[in-house]
């Protein structure tokens, strides 16, 4: 497999410190045909053409070959275990083959320059909003924040530290999170979205689940102008500030009194065992009987599995039960 340099999760605790980190990195789009591209057994890639060349021989980074497999259809597995020479050589080959646009996006450094890497590699054009517009409003409306970075994602938590009783002795806080996928971490995709949510903790377990989920794509994603985005996260933040708790208290009141039926406990059953293991939907879901059991042996399943994208995959099925209870 060819050498890369490693990209590690970066953590905020305010919108402020992560701007300041957004507004020091640079990311230079290039658009290119596939055939003008190679890689070195060093992991490297260089643009060959007759044209001014863009970029020459910068290291690539993991996720950025994760998406050049994806792209020439290698697969983890098997790229794991190959020769970097061969690897570069079967990348090079596929390539050329492909006969393909994509965008190579180079990240840099604006104290250092030189100091440069391949954050991805993507099919067509790259689109997304930039992580800058969410902050600085974030960082306006002075609220806690805490924000994660990782390539081409940032996931942020911002609210206040109010708590409510659900039930008796039962506490949960509610806070907002929005997340800005501007590309995937584990294939070549430009299906970026920039997603808001009302987010449930449970104080108890440290359980938690997505409510209430608001997916802006489309026109949002592609043509929206600064203002635009800017006015999107406005309106998801005082949706967020105004959600109404005394709603989620009635529901959590119906759901602990409801009980599902057979068919309803073997489908919730079949959706732990499927993320988290037979073994922890037989430990969660043994003492469940009420609609409100079922939705936190959910989320606490979630709990439970170290791969993020399952995690946040039962958050938001946890999130799916509960809001059937919302009226």
């Amino acid at each position: 497999m060819l050498t890369t340099q490693q990209t590690m999760p970066m953590d905020f605790g305010s919108a402020a410190a992560a701007l300041e980190y957004v507004n020091a990195r640079v990311y230079r789009r290039h658009l290119i045909e596939t055939h003008n591209l190679e890689v070195d057994k060093e992991g490297k890639l260089t643009h060959c053409s007759s044209y001014p060349v863009a970029f020459s021989e910068i290291a690539l980074t993991d996720i950025a070959l994760q998406q050049i497999n994806s792209l020439v259809g290698i697969s983890k597995a098997y790229s794991g275990r190959i020769e970097p020479s061969l690897h570069a050589y079967s990348i090079n080959k596929l390539l050329k083959r492909l006969d393909a646009t994509v965008t190579v996006v180079v990240e840099s450094s604006r104290k250092n320059p030189e100091n440069q890497r391949i954050a991805a590699v993507l099919p067509g054009a790259c689109t997304g909003i930039d992580d800058v517009v969410i902050l600085e409003r974030l960082e306006f409306w002075s609220m806690r924040t805490h924000v994660r970075i990782f390539s081409g994602q940032m996931d942020v938590y911002f609210g206040e530290p109010d708590m409510l009783e659900v039930l008796p002795g039962d506490h949960v806080q509610i806070n907002g999170t929005m997340q800005n996928i501007r590309w995937g971490h584990h294939r070549a995709t430009t299906n970026s979205s920039l997603e808001a949510s009302v987010f449930w903790k449970r104080l108890i377990c440290s359980n938690g689940a997505y409510l209430n989920r608001v997916i802006a794509k489309g026109r949002l994603m592609n043509l929206a102008s600064r203002q635009e985005a800017a006015r999107f996260v406005d309106i998801q933040v005082e949706r967020i500030r105004n959600f109404q708790r005394n709603v989620l208290k009635r529901a959590v009141e119906v759901m602990s009194e409801t009980i599902p039926s057979e068919l309803e406990h073997e489908d919730v059953t079949h959706l732990i065992t499927r993320f988290a293991g037979e073994k922890t939907a037989e430990e969660l879901m043994g003492d469940a009987v009420s609609w409100w059991d079922h939705f936190n042996a959910v989320t606490g399943a979630a709990n439970q599995v170290e791969n993020w994208e399952k995690q946040r995959r039962l958050q938001i099925e946890g999130g799916a039960m509960l809001e059937k209870f919302l009226v």
